[in-house]
């Protein structure tokens, strides 16, 4: 079975039914498609555009869905019709913006409606195109660039395509995504980084790019500047998100910057601080580290073997002491290597490394919802108030958002803020939407590799944060005087319209009315939906400011962003000058002071207002703070409509709508005749293609077994029951798992998938989450439309086992008598034979790693090293650090380990820790000596 690859444009189709792509005439192709992107710092301005042509003879509506960065605070949208006339969308009520939308096309005008269906999927309607009609479609949105996880670098993705997704979309976006196919134009895409210290690298591994470091852009004839980069790129290769990723010198050193703009007579000034933090503190004493490692089908090939990879380094830098772990696996169902987490010692460690090298993209879909709950659940209730860390390998490719969050958002709250999630988004199409999320509602923070990056580093990076403390308890003085203004004191509650009745307390937003205008009173045959109920919405206090209660906590060499807006009584009012930091690390005060400097305003372009860029940062960030409430009440529905339609950006509540006022109606006796409705004339209606540039993948991926006919995406997967325990895996010798725990809570459904080979022979403790679940499942590329069989858990034959050759690959099994490995060493050959204490025991297999060298790496031991596992170990730290130093961040936690064994025997044995640590430093100068 394969899946058809949808391309993007516009066409007509038949309501709820697939037509043939053959069958579908391209009657609005897209001709062109750009997107310029403006980077200045850690911050960015993108600017996208899509050009279509009609090409028939009757007025038609039309409509599509295209994927932004969850992140991404939509701010302009306008269209350009025959390079004449140029509507702006304006920010209004969902319900308010599509009734004016509504009418607009019942008289016969041109109009543009831009909604959100979810933070990072965005649909464009647009009303009453002429024959032969020209639309250039603008859309543009700002927002902070994601963090790296590695040293003063950031990552740019540009999202190509709707990822392809398992389960059932929302409501309001299924019928769209039943259209998947249209025409595809190449896309042209350029960037210009203007950074506040020197650029030192700009990369793609997704696609080729033309790079001009020196200059805004390119053959601009101007001085070198170091500062400055241009890179451009055309391609219609686009069944993978682009992705960029720029270093420069200082990029991670904290900033913070005002912004002062006036709007409705008020006048503010806006905030934003980022910052990296950089502490070393010691690993929590002790700790429970759950790894949930997604095996669905979209994990398959390079995306599973390098999660394998990575957790065989990770299981070796888990802390000695203080520590158990456990290992769940999940797709359609879920399974762990035992019960309940077990002790970290030699033979549980042993046992998780053989489980390992057995993990397959065999699992099915992604029900990641029930996983969580499987991995929350298995935690003892005597230790469920205590340190734990789940981190989670996946895609992130599922729609249940509200349900991940509220399973997610319960834990944490279960457990006294005890439980963290952290998540490593896999491959070239993850859902940052979902893997974010995850993220902020688990006090965590979410990285993300692709499918050419290796993910060790990154790995390691997210477990030394999660295996260390956090600034906690964080409060920010922004520099501003606390007295409250006459006026302030003075305001009354305004009435606004909201949907829900169950208004609730929710911290202060703006006081600005909600509707400029009152809203036009609907004709009683077009009064749908809830009916509006008026809510007190509260003032808005002097300073709003990013909640850092909600926000968790700061972790070492991760980005995290601050805003707050604040108002001010004239334009003259003095401007900040110094934000101070202050919060907790293991119980520790810690505090940071910054300037604060003046933003410098982004100039716009002919046609365009310039953008308080600041503002609305912050507001995104206000209204992100609100959307992951799991309960909407009717309250925080209002203040995401207030901070979205005073600060001009897209939410769940608002929407832009623009409207041709002076073009030229449509007659009804134009419109085409519809032939199902006995006769009567009937304006054309079209349906989408989901795709901003082109060749998106398939938008849903199977939640059962069968082949796709007369459906353009199958139906979602049944409600799930829960499910019985299938088979349990006694816990290894000496730990402290209970072999008679009972799992009667945990039931099957009627189908149970099976379990996977787990470990050494044992069985493995197993959920299923969803019936009749395909083994394998996948989304193709643009020109994959074979029916390849999978040489690795739902990959094609053939595709790339990307990650690098210095990582080597998992082996399919292991053994007490470990063969002696082949080839060059990788940093998981040392892995392998590395202990639970952080020893390097000397073995023929460990020697053979030296190759040549073996003979004189053992024979140069120092007289004053008389244990013979210390001199392994010093051998194998200096091999690490020798021969894979640009890979640190892979390996460092190993090596800190192996030096904490080393000087514990020293200290054991009378030294004190300085002199331990130079006699370390010193076997580690003669070691480096003799390895290759």
């Amino acid at each position: 079975m394969s899946y058809h690859s949808p391309r993007c444009g516009i066409f007509p189709i038949s309501p709820g039914t697939y037509i043939e792509p053959a069958k579908v005439s391209n009657e609005y192709p897209l001709v062109k498609a750009a997107c310029h992107y403006t980077v200045v710092d850690v911050n960015v301005h993108a600017r996208l555009t899509q050009t279509y042509v009609s090409q028939v003879k009757v007025a038609q509506d039309v409509k599509y869905v295209f994927p932004l960065p969850s992140n991404a605070a939509v701010c302009a949208f306008s269209a350009v019709i025959d390079d004449k006339r140029t509507i702006h969308g304006v920010v209004k009520q969902k319900d308010e913006a599509k009734r004016t939308y509504d009418e607009a096309v019942a008289a016969g005008k041109t109009a543009g409606l831009l909604d959100q269906h979810t933070a990072d999927v965005f649909q464009v309607s647009l009303g009453n195109l002429k024959p032969g009609q020209k639309i250039a479609v603008n859309i543009s949105y700002i927002s902070i660039v994601s963090h790296e996880g590695k040293l003063d670098t950031l990552r740019l993705t540009f999202p190509t395509s709707i990822a392809p997704n398992y389960g059932a979309p929302p409501p309001s976006l299924e019928k769209s995504l039943r259209s998947l196919r249209g025409t595809s134009a190449s896309l042209e895409l350029t960037v210009s980084f203007s950074m506040s210290s020197n650029i030192t690298s700009v990369t793609s591994q997704t696609h080729p790019i033309a790079l001009s470091l020196g200059t805004l852009m390119p053959d601009a004839g101007t001085a070198f500047d170091p500062t400055k980069a241009h890179v451009s790129l055309s391609t219609s290769k686009l069944d993978k998100d682009i992705v960029v990723v720029v270093k420069a010198d200082k990029l991670d050193h904290p900033r913070c910057v005002v912004e002062r703009a006036s709007r409705q007579d008020e006048v503010s000034d806006a905030i934003a601080l980022t910052l990296v933090p950089r502490f070393n503190v010691p690993p929590i004493p002790e700790q429970e580290y759950i790894f949930l490692i997604d095996r669905s089908g979209s994990m398959g090939g390079g995306r599973i073997s390098a999660v394998r990879t990575a957790l065989q380094i990770m299981l070796r830098s888990l802390p000695s002491r203080g520590t158990t772990f456990n290992l769940f696996s999940f797709g359609s169902h879920c399974d762990s290597l035992w019960p309940t987490s077990v002790e970290y010692g030699s033979d549980s460690v042993q046992q998780a490394a053989a489980y390992v090298d057995t993990i397959q993209a065999d699992y099915g879909g992604t029900e990641i919802r029930a996983a969580l709950a499987a991995a929350f659940s298995s935690r003892s209730a005597a230790k469920r108030t205590s340190p734990a860390t789940v981190l989670l390998l996946t895609d992130g490719e599922a729609w249940d958002l509200e349900g991940v969050l509220k399973e997610t958002t319960d834990a944490v709250k279960a457990s006294n803020n005890a439980l963290r999630v952290f998540v490593l988004g896999v491959g070239d199409q993850v859902s940052t939407n979902m893997c974010d999320a995850i993220a902020r509602s688990g006090r965590g923070i979410a990285a993300y590799v692709g499918e050419q990056e290796k993910p060790d580093a990154k790995l390691m990076t997210m477990l030394k944060a999660a295996r260390g403390g956090a600034v906690e308890d964080l409060t920010v003085d922004w520099g501003v005087p606390e007295e409250v203004s006459e006026s302030e004191q003075n305001d009354d509650f305004e009435v606004v319209e909201a949907v829900n009745t169950q208004p609730t307390s929710s911290p202060p937003a703006a006081p600005i009315s909600l509707f400029e205008t009152a809203p036009a009173e609907p004709a009683q045959n077009v009064s749908l939906g809830p009916e509006n109920i008026p809510v007190n919405l509260p003032p808005v206090p002097r300073i709003q400011q990013t909640t850092t209660s909600k926000l968790g906590m700061l972790y070492p060499g991760f980005r995290t962003s601050l805003f707050a807006i604040v108002k001010q009584p004239t334009p003259s009012a003095a401007l900040p000058e110094k934000l101070t930091i202050r919060g907790k690390v293991m119980g520790n005060p810690v505090q940071l002071e910054l300037p604060i400097t003046r933003a410098t305003p982004a100039p716009a372009r002919d046609g365009e207002s310039i953008i308080d860029f600041v503002h609305v940062l912050a507001a995104r960030a206000f209204v992100q703070e609100l959307e992951d409430e799991t309960n909407k009440t009717a309250l925080v529905k209002a203040q995401i409509v207030r901070l979205a339609t005073t600060y001009g950006i897209t939410s769940s509540q608002t929407s832009f709508v623009a409207v041709d006022e002076h073009g030229d109606t449509t007659p009804a006796s134009v419109k085409e005749e519809d032939p199902s409705a006995g006769g009567g004339k009937k304006k054309k209606k079209v349906n989408l293609t989901g795709g901003l540039f082109g060749a998106p993948r398939a938008m849903m991926r199977m939640a059962s077994g069968g082949s796709r006919t007369g459906s353009a995406i199958p139906p979602p997967p049944p409600p799930v029951a829960p499910a019985p325990l299938m088979a349990m895996a006694p816990p290894p010798p000496g730990s402290a798992a209970n072999p008679s725990r009972s799992f009667a809570s945990i039931r099957s459904v009627a189908s149970k998938a099976p379990p996977p080979p787990s470990a050494r022979g044992q069985s493995s403790v197993a959920f299923s989450l969803a019936p009749a679940a395909m083994s394998r499942t996948r989304a193709l590329s643009q020109d994959d439309d074979d029916d390849s069989v999978s040489d690795d858990g739902g990959t094609p034959m053939g595709a790339s086992r990307a990650f690098g050759s210095a990582y080597g690959a998992a082996s399919p099994s292991a053994s007490k008598a470990a063969p002696i490995p082949t080839g060059p060493p990788t940093i998981e050959t040392f892995a392998r034979q590395q202990q639970f204490d952080g020893s390097f025991p000397p073995s023929d297999v460990f020697y053979s790693l030296f190759g040549s060298k073996s003979s004189e790496a053992k024979s140069a031991k120092p007289a004053s090293v008389t244990n013979e596992t210390i001199w392994s170990t010093v051998l194998a730290i200096a091999y690490l650090q020798k021969n894979f130093a640009d890979d640190e961040d892979a390996w460092t936690l190993l090596v800190e380990k192996a030096k904490d064994y080393i000087v514990q025997i020293l200290l054991a044995e009378g030294a004190d820790e300085d002199s331990a640590g130079n006699i370390v430093d010193g076997w580690l100068r003669v070691a480096k000596g003799v390895v290759a």
